[in-house]
């Protein structure tokens, strides 16, 4: 059964890690798991997840990384905010209406 953390499921990312992508996917329990044009597939069963671990990840031959994203670190409701100093155009126009106007 798999972990509800507030209204997000629990998720495991598996990814190809062979350097030349020769490694097409992964079989178990007579289930084929293909992976995709990023390298990789998600799923949502820790037990699945464990099983590819113990044969083809870490435990394994490390064919295959597989990620927790709930290990991963985030920042909810963060806004990043930039901004760049006034330009030259803008400034001159700013003051040539000032200086107008008075």
């Amino acid at each position: 059964m798999s972990k509800i953390l507030g209204s997000r499921k629990r998720r495991f990312e598996i990814i190809n890690n062979k350097p030349d992508h020769s490694f097409t996917g992964v079989e178990l329990d007579n289930e084929t798991f293909k992976f995709g044009k990023s390298g990789g597939f998600t799923l949502e069963d820790p037990a699945k997840a464990e099983a590819i671990n113990q044969k083809y990840g870490q435990k394994g031959p490390r064919d295959v990384v597989v990620v927790d994203t709930d290990d991963v670190p985030s920042e909810p409701g963060h806004t990043y905010f930039f901004s760049m100093p006034e330009m030259p155009w803008k400034k001159n126009s700013r003051d040539r209406s000032v200086s107008a106007d008075v």
